[in-house]
């Protein structure tokens, strides 16, 4: 059985996609902030909370398999952000500042993300008997 394929990793490494991309597009802004006419670029908001929410209880199928979740998009929607806390005279809607908060939550939100993959992969290995050190 793929672990990887349960819910919950699935979820997760859905979020890491997601929040991978957003660091891109905020990246990509960063180096636009002098480009005349650039509007600053995101990806939709994923209710992720939703989405766990939806799994209900983790109980095997009629066939003994876990209930998969539906695979997310490869890219996720990307969209320009219409507001920002400014526009400049040339056109340009990117706010240094607010990219900059937004990189440092996406990347704060990323570390969770992982952290949370590693202790599910402890939690297998314990309940399987192999150990759920750290260094395992």
């Amino acid at each position: 059985m793929d672990y990887t394929s349960l819910p919950l990793f699935s979820l997760t490494q859905m979020k890491m996609r997601y929040l991978s991309e957003r660091q891109s597009l905020l990246a990509q802004n960063i180096a636009n902030v002098d480009t005349p006419g650039y509007k600053a670029q995101d990806v939709k908001t994923v209710d992720f909370a939703a989405l766990v929410g939806g799994m209900g209880k983790l109980t095997p199928t009629s066939t003994g398999s876990m209930p998969l979740l539906p695979m997310a998009p490869d890219h996720f929607k990307q969209i320009n952000r219409e507001q920002t806390a400014e526009t400049h005279p040339n056109g340009n809607n990117v706010s240094l500042d607010e990219e900059m908060k937004n990189m440092s939550l996406t990347q704060s939100d990323y570390g969770d993300a992982v952290t949370l993959y590693h202790k599910n992969i402890m939690m297998f290995k314990t309940a399987l008997g192999l150990g759920g050190s750290a260094t395992a």
